[in-house]
């Protein structure tokens, strides 16, 4: 499709269709100045920011399966691959973050029948967050941040936990050849069903914490609402 270039010009664009809804997104014009796999990542990173706005039904099921397109979700990881190492080398809080998946609509499902319905279904990490994470000393593996939308994409497992005061959700992971069980905590903001919707980026569902765990012996007590514990 065209698309605004400035001078009163225009360029044509590779827009990606939602295949929810239908809707197309474009990257931002500025991203046409350097292809390839920023362009790509730019289109990711925008759909997730409407997606943090919008239903959270459409918004899960949109998000899900645009991140099944293998070029996207390389483009989106590597975006997010950079984000994690300037933050880690500069050690640094500046008060950005990555959107880097949603809810699976299962999930949702499972929170409904609690009565529990999350204001929004994209998950974020901020650099706050981040740092805070790697500095305990049961910290993820660079490995696995660099990789982090991929791996929210696909979790062995979905945990419930209700034993904090605010239910929250937990992600494991089995990586292949890493020892033990990785997991992140995502602080999953929830309202009552009949409260209006407010349009605020700050709805998103934050990674607060992460870790290794040797086994699965602490995880026994969780709820699964998503895959299996092994």
């Amino acid at each position: 499709m065209s698309q605004p270039w400035g001078n009163g010009e225009t360029r044509t664009v590779t827009a990606f269709k939602n295949p929810h809804d239908g809707k197309l997104y474009t990257p931002d014009a500025g991203f046409g100045h350097n292809p390839g796999q920023g362009y790509l990542s730019s289109l990711g990173q925008r759909l997730l920011d409407r997606a943090t706005v919008a239903d959270v039904r459409l918004a899960s099921t949109a998000v899900n399966e645009t991140l099944k397109n293998p070029a996207l979700l390389n483009a989106v990881s590597k975006d997010v691959k950079t984000f994690i190492d300037n933050t880690l080398i500069n050690k640094q809080a500046k008060g950005m973050q990555r959107h880097v998946g949603a809810l699976p609509a299962s999930t949702l499902d499972r929170l409904s029948e609690k009565g529990l319905h999350p204001e929004s279904a994209v998950i974020t990490l901020t650099d706050n967050h981040l740092l805070e994470a790697q500095a305990g000393s049961a910290s993820l593996p660079a490995t696995f941040w660099q990789q982090l939308p991929a791996h929210v994409h696909k979790p062995s497992a979905i945990l419930f936990d209700t034993q904090q005061e605010t239910p929250k959700l937990l992600y494991v992971f089995d990586i292949d050849d890493a020892p033990g069980k990785h997991v992140l905590s995502v602080a999953t903001r929830f309202k009552k069903r009949d409260t209006p919707q407010v349009k605020s980026d700050s709805r998103a569902n934050p990674i607060t914490h992460a870790e290794t765990l040797p086994d699965a012996g602490t995880l026994r007590g969780y709820e699964i609402l998503f895959g299996e514990v092994k």
